[in-house]
């Protein structure tokens, strides 16, 4: 969870994600683990996925990183990077 939120009715963590009887309409995901949350999620609902650093992997080659996001892009996983948490 990004520094400074909570779980509440509009922010799940995974434990609230798997207690829903429903999808919502449409996820966010971000952190560690948001590749495995999105591709999980968009058979059931529209998923945009944001990464704080300035790629979805850093360590990768940029090559590599096309090899990553399309087919999270097939899936039709809005993929966001450079993102900015502000309250």
């Amino acid at each position: 969870m990004a520094a400074g939120t909570h779980a509440d009715e509009r922010i799940l963590t995974n434990i609230e994600i798997l207690s829903l009887n429903t999808f919502p309409s449409h996820c966010g995901h971000w952190g560690g683990a948001w590749m495995s949350f999105a591709r999980c999620s968009a058979p059931f609902t529209e998923v945009s996925s944001v990464e704080f650093l300035p790629r979805v992997v850093p360590v990768e080659e940029d090559g590599d990183i096309q090899g990553i996001t399309a087919p999270l892009q097939e899936a039709r996983i809005d993929v966001n990077t450079g993102g900015v948490l502000r309250r």
